[in-house]
């Protein structure tokens, strides 16, 4: 088909009114092509990448009957019939008396740069494409060869170069005659005179497609040079060793006039191609539409562990399979895997192709999809811009507050890290009230994880929802009778008090951290000394100044420098202790705190070994301040019985 071409176009036909515009030529390395002149090029306005294909009846070679036009004209009525995902997409058609442009889908040549190290699934393409010219369309297409086979942008091959396709009761030794007329032939790409005793034609596409499996592996291999046919009398056939060697039975039987293949049965039972993950994935997606519901909740469940070996265009298509197949109960199954794939996608085409089904799962009623989109928060939040989060998915997000599943609500406030610094401001209010109702949910489990909350979102929310909102939390935290409680809120404390002031520290936090040292839980009074020497710490750099600011003016210094908040000093990362006593230290009832003026021994020992952890750490480590980083240490959620992923 395709005409090679190192320069600028002789062809100077009008293509107004065609929709697409000419760009830089391209040039294939392995050989010129037949008939046409190949171009990339655009659509107008839209600016779509295509490849344009221009023959010019005026430059036709004047050999062989003109047989150029011929080749032309032939490959225009195949690729306007011949419908296959692993054949060239046609798009628009221009002929006139003078001439043929026509543009399809951006593609390139087989290059060392297009072709994956592991072209299995692009050989497979290609099986794919010829079984159906084969069996649906009864045609042969005679010129499977690296002029015939094109790569697209995604990576995927597909079958192009149509000039001597031919019914499948055609005469061989007709087709020969053609075909050195050709330019493959020129190009060094020559069916052994053995050929003549095919009994069919299809055994040409049968030698050429064991021809390519051993080009394909001898340019994988590095062998760039004996790729050019053209410069060297060689036989193609002596480039099966650089193949592997599972593949070189079938190369014989494909490159054999004896052999009658069967395409179909070659790619689903032969382990090159059975072993390959990529090819199990494609084989499987070109099927969802006759799939039952058992067999995609197999194979969706088993997808995350495979799509390390998947490539890449294979994996994205999942990403639209939801619409493929309507089965509610599945889409949870689905949503995992696509997420991952999504992982590998530019934002541009995540917005494009799955964003707009998010939105609108985010939306559905159905538990265990709110459920699965809140799980994956995370992996969606870097994909996820303001104006998304902010108008489209924190409404249906906030419904999860009134659910009467603990799960849900549970899911719903770890959610809310990601959401509340992208959202507006004039929104972080009601976000923040509906999420503060939480630290009083009859579920112990979601009071913790929402202390943890808002500890997390302190940097990113509005100065004046810290100082009305968290004491709060923090007190309802404390008072709470669930052990964990109280340890996550003196752990929030002690990772945030930098973000309060002088007056705040002084007036609310170290109160509330004394208070704990009355607890009768050994873990609670350890926790509240190390809580109150790190507030007195913070501020013994301000006493020393003489120092006397206010909570407001400490928040507007740091509005004035940046747009997130920053605590004043560095803080312990937030670690939750877990709800039992830890090896090594009793839990004895006579250590509890007794009258005023008294200690018990071990008070002693907790008081000294505190002092001593801070005095040791003081001179180890100058103050100094600290950024809001600091937040992202906090601990994580807690989840007593995590679901396993």
């Amino acid at each position: 088909m395709l005409k090679y071409l190192a320069g600028k176009s002789p062809i100077s036909f009008a293509s107004s009114g065609f929709g697409y515009a000419e760009e830089e030529p391209v040039e294939t390395p392995f050989g010129h092509l037949q008939s046409f002149l190949w171009y990339n090029g655009s659509a107008k306005g839209a600016g779509t990448p295509a490849s344009l294909f221009k023959f010019s009846a005026k430059n036709r070679n004047a050999t062989a009957q003109n047989l150029e036009q011929e080749f032309a004209e032939r490959h225009l009525r195949s690729i306007k019939l011949i419908l296959h995902p692993n054949v060239l997409k046609l798009l628009k058609v221009k002929q006139t008396d003078t001439g043929i442009t026509i543009a399809t889908e951006r593609c390139y040549p087989l290059s060392l740069e297009t072709v994956s190290t592991d072209p299995a699934l692009g050989l497979a393409q290609i099986i794919s494409a010829l079984n159906f010219l084969h069996t649906k369309c009864h045609k042969t297409h005679c010129l499977v060869s690296p002029t015939g086979v094109v790569v697209r942008d995604d990576g995927s091959w597909c079958l192009t170069s149509f000039e001597c396709t031919v019914d499948n009761d055609t005469s061989i030794h007709r087709v020969l005659a053609e075909l050195k007329w050709h330019a493959s032939w020129s190009n060094g790409w020559r069916m052994p005179s053995l050929a003549n005793a095919s009994a069919s034609v299809r055994q040409l596409d049968q030698w050429g497609l064991g021809a390519l499996m051993c080009w394909v592996h001898t340019l994988i291999a590095g062998q760039v040079d004996l790729c050019v046919l053209s410069r060297h009398d060689r036989d193609i056939y002596s480039l099966k060793r650089y193949a592997p060697a599972n593949l070189h039975e079938l190369i014989d039987q494909l490159m054999s006039p004896d052999h009658d293949v069967d395409l179909e049965a070659v790619l689903k039972t032969h382990p090159y191609f059975t072993e390959n993950e990529g090819i199990s994935a494609m084989s499987f997606a070109t099927e969802f539409h006759i799939k039952n519901e058992e067999q995609m909740s197999a194979f969706f469940s088993q997808l995350p562990t495979k799509l390390t070996r998947i490539p890449n265009d294979i994996a994205v298509g999942f990403a639209k399979c939801w619409e493929l197949y309507g089965a509610v109960s599945l889409i949870p199954s689905i949503l995992e895997s696509v997420v991952v794939i999504c992982k590998s996608m530019l934002l541009e085409e995540f917005k494009v192709k799955v964003y707009p089904h998010i939105s609108k799962l985010f939306k559905e009623n159905d538990r265990a999809i709110r459920y699965s989109l809140l799980r994956l928060m995370p992996d969606l939040d870097p994909m996820l811009d303001e104006n998304q989060v902010s108008d489209d998915l924190l409404e249906p997000l906030l419904i999860g507050f009134g659910d009467t599943a603990s799960q849900i609500r549970d899911e719903t406030v770890k959610a809310m890290v990601y959401v509340m610094k992208k959202i507006k401001k004039r929104q972080q209010q009601n976000a923040a009230m509906m999420l503060f109702k939480c630290v009083e949910d009859c579920e112990p489990t979601i009071r913790v994880n929402t202390i943890i909350c808002f500890a997390k979102i302190i940097p990113f929310v509005q100065h004046e929802l810290v100082e009305k909102v968290v004491p709060q939390v923090w007190r309802l935290g404390l008072s709470d009778t669930f052990l964990k409680s109280k340890l996550a809120t003196l752990e929030s404390i002690s990772a945030s008090h930098g973000f309060f002031g002088t007056k705040q520290k002084v007036e609310i936090l170290l109160p509330l951290a004394c208070n704990t040292l009355l607890d009768s839980e050994p873990q609670v009074r350890r926790m509240g000394f190390d809580t109150i020497h790190s507030i007195l710490d913070s501020l013994k750099e301000h006493v020393a100044e003489g120092g006397n600011e206010s909570f407001d003016s400490q928040w507007a210094g740091v509005n004035k420098t940046t747009t997130q908040h920053k605590p004043q000093h560095a803080t312990h990362p937030m670690t939750l202790v877990p709800s039992v006593a830890q090896p090594g230290v009793p839990r004895n009832p006579g250590a509890s705190l007794g009258m005023p003026g008294q200690r018990s021994q071990h008070q002693h020992q907790l008081l000294a070994a505190s002092q001593e952890r801070r005095l040791s750490a003081s001179k180890e480590t100058p103050l100094r301040p600290a950024t809001h980083d600091v937040m992202d240490e906090l601990e994580d959620f807690f989840d007593p019985f995590p679901p396993k992923r």
